[in-house]
């Protein structure tokens, strides 16, 4: 490790290096382990990180009152990650822990899965800063709950998508598949019709009816699928809070690698 006059101007994020008060001072906030009753270390001193798998930091949300971890997560950070058992690297759904007002989700980026798509959309609205004001009422005293919406969404047409790589990028049949995306609620899922063999100008005109719980986290997932085959070709996911009303463009991504 470097020394003390070594290290000026740099940031140590985490050091398992204790009892040296010269280090001490470069760590803005140390990680410590905080028990499943967030209400035991509410009052602890020193501002801290509490880090959690995905399954105990699940219990501790599902234990806690709400504006225990909202009082809890205005002094302190929490961060959740994948579990170790996701053998194959797959993700959870990271809207669930920004509901329960958890600061840092952390995913596994290598696989690009629903989960991982509505991550980056989420914060594609932000021009991928990596941060994202917390709703006001995961913020402040009293800030009442989330709130509701009824919305009313038209899939009107695509131009020029990429074809099913499983048949050589020929011959795409399209569909639009939307999925609402409610902390609150169990996702909902409509689909248009099919286009055959037109992946160049798809012409849907289908309208969608829905309403949502909590209007600041939702997101709604579209993704292109093939219908010969149900290989999804290209996606992407936009926070309900960002959508206005009027004619809007949606930029696919490709769907194995979430770039557009």
């Amino acid at each position: 490790l470097p020394s003390p006059e070594e290290a000026k101007n740099m940031f140590i994020i985490k050091s398992t290096l204790k009892g040296v008060p010269e280090y001490d001072e470069l760590v803005a906030m140390p990680t410590r382990h905080a028990k499943v009753d967030l209400l035991l270390d509410l009052e602890r001193a020193e501002r801290c990180v509490t880090s959690k798998g995905e399954t105990k930091m699940h219990t501790i949300l599902e234990k806690t009152d709400p504006e225990v971890v909202r009082r809890f997560t205005s002094k302190h950070l929490l961060r959740t990650y994948p579990d170790g058992h996701r053998v194959t690297s797959g993700n959870y759904d990271p809207v669930d822990y920004w509901a329960g007002g958890v600061q840092m989700v952390a995913l596994n980026f290598q696989t690009v899965d629903q989960h991982l798509v509505v991550n980056n959309g989420f914060f594609d609205v932000q021009k991928k800063s990596g941060y994202i004001l917390k709703p006001p009422y995961l913020r402040r005293d009293g800030g009442g709950g989330p709130s509701t919406a009824q919305v009313g969404l038209q899939v009107v047409a695509g131009f020029q998508l990429p074809g099913p790589a499983q048949e050589g990028g020929r011959c795409l049949s399209p569909k639009v598949r939307v999925t609402v995306i409610d902390p609150m609620t169990k996702p909902v899922v409509w689909e248009t019709h099919e286009v055959k063999d037109n992946g160049f100008n798809p012409v849907w005109n289908t309208a969608f009816q829905f309403s949502v719980r909590n209007r600041e986290l939702a997101q709604i997932l579209f993704e292109v699928v093939h219908s010969t085959t149900g290989e999804r070709v290209c996606h992407h996911s936009v926070p309900l809070s960002a959508v206005r009303q009027g004619y809007r463009v949606v930029t696919l991504k490709d769907a194995k690698t979430d770039v557009s």
